[in-house]
């Protein structure tokens, strides 16, 4: 009985993980025409945000050592960025996979949706008052900020180590890749919801604020939701 019992088991097991792989080998077919385009967008991303975290350092009056003006090279990081996203999803790369009809629809849609979204993450230089004048609000929501664009960046690289790893799963290192992106992937949207539920959040938004505070804690909640959203959308595309 107990064998019976142990090789139904191991069945059900062989079954699921059979029914996994395959799923993953279909995510991989249907994805693989997008995989240069989302790995640009993922780079201009990550672009976008270093920057946008090198001018919050600077309005927070963190001391940044750099050959350029940090603001200079975090708007430079930023535009360049933004116009990564916009020419894979606005190039001629992809205008003629749209008049080709090429890849998935469905991806194709989650594509420009997803690019969309990344280009509102740029951070807006001069939300925040001049340095001296700084609350500890307004300090504390630019951190969150700050960590949110961290686990973003982790969401892109993840995303990125996936899509290498589906180019050749039964590759050890390949399918090692695919399997850590995975775990980064989970660990970025865990951190964005996190800081979207945390207390921090709650207590600020309890609080009465002075304007400005209070716009920039509008400002910040909507990063958190944007960053959440281009997370879900990430692991949505590779993995559903």
């Amino acid at each position: 009985m107990a064998s019976k019992l142990l090789g139904f088991i191991a069945g059900i097991a062989l079954s699921l993980i059979l029914s996994f792989s395959g799923n993953i080998q279909a995510g991989t077919h249907k994805n693989k025409d997008f995989h240069a385009i989302h790995m640009m967008m993922n780079h201009g991303l990550n672009m976008i945000l270093d920057g946008s975290s090198l001018i919050m350092m600077t309005e927070m009056d963190i001391d940044i050592t750099f050959a350029k003006d940090p603001l200079v090279h975090g708007n430079a990081m930023i535009a360049n960025g933004k116009e990564l996203v916009d020419r894979a999803i606005r190039g001629p790369v992809m205008v003629e996979m749209h008049v080709k009809k090429k890849g998935d629809a469905a991806i194709m849609d989650s594509t420009h949706q997803l690019g969309e979204l990344m280009l509102k993450t740029a951070y807006s230089q001069g939300i925040m008052q001049p340095v001296e004048e700084n609350s500890i609000i307004a300090k504390h929501l630019h951190v969150l900020h700050l960590e949110a664009n961290h686990a973003l960046m982790m969401a892109c690289q993840g995303s990125n180590m996936v899509m290498i790893g589906q180019a050749d799963r039964t590759n050890d290192l390949q399918s090692y890749s695919f399997e850590q992106g995975h775990k980064m992937m989970l660990n970025a949207r865990t951190i964005l919801l996190d800081l979207l539920n945390s207390a921090a959040l709650k207590d600020m938004e309890s609080r009465i604020l002075n304007p400005e505070d209070k716009a920039l804690l509008k400002y910040t909640k909507k990063h958190l939701i944007n960053s959440l959203d281009i997370a879900n959308i990430l692991i949505r595309m590779e993995f559903d």
